[in-house]
């Protein structure tokens, strides 16, 4: 058991993202393991809805409707992990001269925002970096520790002399509230979820009690229910994280409390 724990302390502190240096450059990217773990985790779970649709006999699920409802419901599932790669992934470059990130599969390059350019900035889970009417974020939890020492050293050096970047560590007891807890709940909702469903299609007991167009709605509102969680937990983060790392304004550029509210707003 300790050894376990060991090798998953050591995996968590590896990172999933790369970061390697090129020339001057630094350059930030998903690490290909990582990427195909996501897909196959998502391609799994899509696949726990269709091959049941797909291998249970009729006499146990006679229900047509049933049978696409799930299928339909694993396709949706299995296309989260390529549409993650595609709309939301990409590769930071950060240089002497500032910043650029491109999509992976879009090859859509943002113009460069150069560290002059910088008018403010927020630190949290990454730092996030406004400018020329665009805005950057650099995934540094994603980061090895290594990696993340690196790049924040690397940014702080290129902003410093602009901002005041004093942090403050955040209370264990705010992490398990907002981040730790709320996680288990979600994927204990799926769990259970997951389970009545694997119940009701490999016992056909089950289906004189509960008719299986009610079982139909059910798994489409479970789904629905998830998804809504993970999007309201990661609204309350963000705003959480707003809360507790407000921007931070270029010392030439400071502005009064009622504009930074006005800003912090938008």
């Amino acid at each position: 058991m300790v050894d376990q724990m060991k090798w998953l302390v050591k995996a968590l502190d590896e990172g999933n993202w790369n970061c390697k240096q090129e020339g001057d450059a630094l350059i930030i990217s998903p690490k290909i393991s990582f990427i195909v773990a996501v897909v196959c985790v998502w391609t799994l779970i899509g696949g726990g809805f269709v091959v049941p649709a797909i291998l249970i006999p009729e006499r146990q699920l006679p229900s047509l409707s049933l049978r696409l409802t799930l299928i339909s419901l694993g396709i949706a599932s299995a296309s989260v992990g390529p549409l993650i790669l595609r709309f939301v992934w990409g590769e930071w470059r950060l240089n002497s001269s500032g910043i650029q990130f491109h999509y992976f599969y879009r090859r859509r390059t943002r113009p460069l925002l150069g560290w002059g350019e910088v008018e403010r900035l927020r630190m949290g889970l990454g730092w996030v970096l406004r400018g020329k009417n665009s805005k950057v974020f650099i995934p540094l939890h994603e980061l090895s520790s290594d990696g993340r020492r690196q790049v924040d050293e690397f940014l702080r050096e290129m902003l410093s002399p602009h901002f005041d970047l004093t942090t403050k560590p955040i209370p264990g007891k705010k992490v398990f509230q907002f981040l730790v807890a709320p996680s288990l709940g979600i994927f204990g909702i799926m769990t259970c979820a997951f389970g009545f469903i694997g119940l009701y299609l490999n016992h056909s007991i089950f289906h004189s009690i509960i008719h299986p167009i009610l079982v139909m709605w059910l798994a489409g509102l479970w789904l629905l229910i998830v998804i809504g969680l993970f999007i309201v937990h990661a609204i309350i983060l963000n705003l959480q994280a707003k809360k507790d790392n407000p921007w931070r304004f270029r010392r030439e550029n400071e502005v009064p409390l009622f504009d930074e509210l006005e800003i912090a707003e938008n």
